[in-house]
């Protein structure tokens, strides 16, 4: 049986032969792809058992192939493993003869850890690294880059739990003369999208700092050293075996290098001019990002789950079906606003991490697929913008940029994108070290236009107010839509231009005429499903002007009451 490697060995034989750089490798051995030829002779068995047992049965469809039971000579190179690694804590990953190569399969194969490990924990562990060549997240990435097959191989590494971790691209994919580490504490969550995590940025050519986070300054000294010597180690090993992405962990203020692999999403950046723009249409700039050139395309709004979460948890307990369905209607309609712009849109989101809505993937309809993310139910977006997380280097964000995703990541990126809207129209510039975004005038939409199956119910109306009703329908920013409405009410109803102030953290907005008086409408309460607005007729919200006069407030209450019952 000749020795065959996988794409993760090849890159820790590639480390290995320059630790003098100052670094270190943690112990690891290999079951290499040679031993996957017992694997497929195994499945071919299982397979033909189970179209033998269908075709007796009409009924029966043929199962696809689960490692359940390890091939005789594979077991017995566990059990060497075995004995080496007892009673110590280890990871196990896949490594796969097409992995970490033109293909990076970020993500796509699992990696387990065992804590004190035994023959029967390993076992268990390289049965699930194997299985996971057959899971419905690996055909699919096969399929998107037309890859017919691959071999599965294992490696078997010593597991340090690190102070701090995270990942190294040697060349910024999209300002390749920069280097980038972004990392976080305790173990690697970088590649699972999940944060805080904290970027600092590297000019090769002169050693200097480019870029830091804004959470950068809270970085110990000591840690920002090591940071720095990184950067060092980055520098020259690119120098000797090429652009990188490089996994680390910090443990004692030693430094392990833990996994390479080639940077798969590597691109020039073009010059791009930026048009003249009104002051009002800059939302803003920001340096985490991926991409080139520019882009101009309509926006999907999908808000965080809280909202969602709540009610599912309070649901669960009282109305379990009700709660099923809620979560149904969320999935329902990020489908259905992404086959809405099919053509391409930008998904506004605040994380873009694999783990967002997982937990919730069994209660989905038939439409949806099988574990569920972000990125899977939103296959027509070209680009995507975050509002509360920049994490550039995530798994699921890796595999994006290789279908041509461009990102651009924002760390209070709630306030600064407050005022938009699903439909509504933004233009990124992709200059340089910066990513930068601005709205595109278009026309205001109605209620009626943009939701013609949403509903307003009056609740009450008394002199200085009126409070309404309307469904939280959907849980993509449904209050969104509503202040979008009474902003296109205001504009063809009464005899002036309005402008509004978004209210952030109050889902509400203050809305001011061409001679500086203003309105306020806010979200008094939520119950179940639905929000209970206030429009107002006075407020010290900060935005507000001058009150209208009360004979102009009452005209404006009675017209929208007729506008909604419309």
């Amino acid at each position: 049986m000749g020795f065959q490697g996988g794409g993760k060995s090849r890159g820790l034989e590639q480390l290995l032969q320059h630790t003098d750089l100052g670094y270190s490798v943690p112990e690891y051995d290999q079951i290499d792809v040679s031993y996957y030829d017992a694997v497929e002779k195994q499945e071919q068995m299982a397979l033909m058992a189970s179209f033998l047992s269908a075709s007796k049965k009409p009924d029966k469809r043929v199962m696809p192939y689960v490692a359940s039971k390890l091939p005789t000579v594979i077991e017995e190179r566990v059990s060497e493993l075995a004995n080496k690694y007892k009673g110590k804590n280890v990871i196990v990953r896949s490594d796969s003869f097409r992995e970490d190569g033109k293909h990076s399969f970020a993500g796509i194969y699992k990696s387990v850890e065992v804590e004190r490990a035994s023959k029967k924990k390993l076992i268990d562990a390289v049965t699930q690294v194997y299985a996971s060549l057959y899971s419905d997240k690996a055909k699919r990435y096969r399929q998107e880059h037309n890859i017919p097959d691959d071999k599965m191989g294992i490696i078997i590494q010593k597991f340090i739990e690190p102070n701090w971790a995270g990942v190294m691209y040697t060349s910024n994919p999209s300002f390749p003369s920069d280097l980038s580490v972004e990392f976080c504490p305790g173990r690697n969550t970088v590649v699972k999208g999940e944060g805080p995590t904290w970027i600092k940025e590297f000019e090769k050519r002169t050693k200097d700092s480019v870029f830091e986070s804004e959470n950068f300054r809270y970085v110990e000294e000591e840690q920002e050293k090591i940071v720095d010597k990184l950067a060092e180690i980055g520098i020259n090993l690119e120098k000797l075996i090429g652009p990188s992405y490089i996994e680390f962990l910090v443990k004692d203020k030693k430094i392990f290098l833990v996994q390479r692999r080639e940077v798969t999403d590597l691109e020039e950046p073009v010059d791009v001019e930026i048009p003249k723009y009104d002051k009002e249409q800059y939302i803003g700039f920001t340096n985490v990002m991926r991409g080139k050139g520019k882009f101009t395309l309509p926006v999907v709004c999908i808000t965080d789950t809280s909202a969602l979460g709540q009610m599912v948890s309070i649901l669960s307990l009282a109305d379990p079906r009700k709660a099923e369905e809620e979560i149904r209607k969320y999935f329902d309609k990020i489908m259905q606003l992404d086959e809405k712009y099919k053509d391409g849109y930008v998904l506004l989101t605040p994380h873009f991490d694999a783990t967002v809505i997982k937990e919730w993937g069994v209660f989905a309809s038939s439409k949806v697929p099988h574990k569920p993310t972000m990125d899977i139910l939103t296959p027509h977006k070209k680009a995507v913008i975050t509002t509360t997380h920049g994490l550039v280097s995530s798994h699921i964000m890796t595999v994006a940029r290789e279908r041509g995703i461009a990102y651009a990541g924002f760390e209070r990126g709630e306030e600064v994108f407050k005022d938009v809207f699903t439909g509504d129209v933004l233009s990124v510039y992709f200059k340089k070290r910066k990513a930068f975004v601005y709205k595109e005038k278009t026309p205001l939409k109605s209620m009626k236009e943009t939701h013609p199956k949403a509903s307003i119910k009056i609740k009450k109306r008394k002199k200085g107010y009126v409070s309404f009703e309307t469904p939280n329908y959907d849980y993509l920013g449904s209050h969104k839509s509503i202040v979008n409405d009474f902003e296109y009410f205001l504009n063809h109803n009464t005899n002036y231009e309005w402008k509004r102030i978004t209210i952030a953290h109050d889902m509400g907005a203050v809305f001011t005429n061409s001679k500086e008086k203003s309105i306020y409408l806010s979200i008094a309460a939520q119950h179940g499903s639905y929000y209970d607005w206030s429009l107002l007729h006075d407020s010290c919200i900060i935005g507000f002007k001058k009150p209208l006069p009360k004979q102009e407030f009452d005209d404006i209450l009675k017209r929208y009451v007729k506008y909604v019952k419309k």
